[in-house]
């Protein structure tokens, strides 16, 4: 069916109102409402594009531009187990398996039906990544697992959806609290990465998490990747206690300096 809706994605006030991204949809292939949130499935001029509660995840034609950054730049070749909050669609998984196909993985995602409309709609995302006997997917909150598991990761993604402006029950996994479980369950040389948004629009809120992960955590690195679904420059931040060295990947730019030297006041 044919469709003149748009997605119009909201981004934080700045310093001159409110930000909006507005993509066309030119077909709605599946929309359906699962125990947690809006899953849709549409065509864009991006090609098939998922979103979830009227914010675009990934599509067709950029998703691994976004998931080669969340996974290359600070992965070191001595991780082998990894955790990955988030990431039902199996993208992020997908990119740690070509680099190192016996990683062991485990992926919480407290949403399967994500998974089920991924493998569906979009299978050329996971390309069969769940049928991995060394990649895990756990159905259940992310906050939960990190309290009760007893693992311990070199390396954890988090691939939640995005930091909201209201109060948003996702914004807990995006504050020291959280980082600081976190750090109960990551090796001594681990490393963890999370998306904070786009550079500069969202820089309130970038600010805003790494004013709680200076305090929980020795050494981070921040950089973005131009990804064109999502409007600009995305950015990443990895946190570590131990020294960080980004590794070079095409398209994706440091912004430590950028970031950190130039704090606004909160």
């Amino acid at each position: 069916m044919r469709s003149e809706k748009y997605i119009i994605e909201k981004f934080v006030k700045g310093p001159y109102g409110y930000s909006y991204v507005a993509t066309p949809i030119i077909e709605e292939i599946i929309k359906i409402k699962s125990n947690y949130q809006e899953i849709k499935v549409v065509k864009t001029p991006f090609g098939k594009t998922l979103v979830l509660d009227g914010i675009i995840q990934l599509t067709e034609y950029d998703e691994q531009l976004y998931h080669e950054a969340l996974v290359k730049p600070s992965y070191k070749k001595t991780f082998r187990n990894i955790l990955i909050l988030g990431g039902g669609d199996g993208g992020a998984a997908r990119e740690l398996i070509k680099i190192n196909p016996d990683t062991h993985i485990t992926i919480v995602d407290i949403d399967p039906m994500v998974t089920e409309i991924i493998e569906k709609y979009l299978p050329e995302v996971p390309k069969g990544i769940f049928t991995r006997k060394n990649v895990k997917l756990i159905n259940s909150d992310a906050w939960k697992y990190v309290e009760n598991t007893h693992e311990k990761y070199d390396y954890i993604l988090v691939d939640l959806t995005d930091i909201r402006e209201e109060d948003n029950q996702v914004n807990r996994f995006y504050q020291k609290k959280f980082m600081n479980l976190l750090s109960k369950i990551l090796k001594k040389d681990g490393r963890i990465v999370y998306f904070l948004g786009l550079y500069p629009v969202d820089i309130n809120i970038i600010e805003k998490f790494l004013k709680d992960a200076e305090m929980a955590y020795k050494h981070y690195k921040i950089y973005g990747r131009y990804i064109p679904s999502f409007g600009g420059i995305w950015t990443y931040i990895t946190l570590s206690n131990k020294p960080i060295k980004l590794k070079r990947v095409n398209g994706v730019i440091d912004l430590t300096h950028n970031i950190s030297k130039a704090k606004i006041k909160i």
